[in-house]
């Protein structure tokens, strides 16, 4: 316990065993990025969510954390699992 960084906090299992440190992720982007890979408007995304488009918009652009519920509806609406909101794209996607 003598190292403290955040950094070294937050690790990843690998199959091979092996274990690295994880990228931070920009929820604002990935959420960007999954409502673009449908071709679909912020208005759109939005509808599919059950949230206000500005709350949407203020969400992809970091002005606002989103609570569990709102991640909930997200994921709801986007046909994935909460933790796939936190997951960047396997490579081929």
């Amino acid at each position: 316990m003598a190292d403290r960084d955040p950094m070294n906090l937050i690790r990843v299992a690998r199959e091979n065993g092996e274990s690295a440190v994880a990228e931070p992720l920009d929820l604002g982007a990935r959420v960007r990025e999954l409502r673009k890979a449908r071709d679909w408007t912020l208005e759109q995304a939005a509808k599919q969510a059950g949230l206000a488009r500005s709350t949407l918009s203020k969400i992809e652009n970091g002005q606002m954390s989103p609570t569990y519920d709102a991640l909930k509806k997200l994921a709801v609406g986007l046909d994935i699992s909460v933790p796939q909101l936190f997951t960047p794209p396997s490579k081929g996607q």
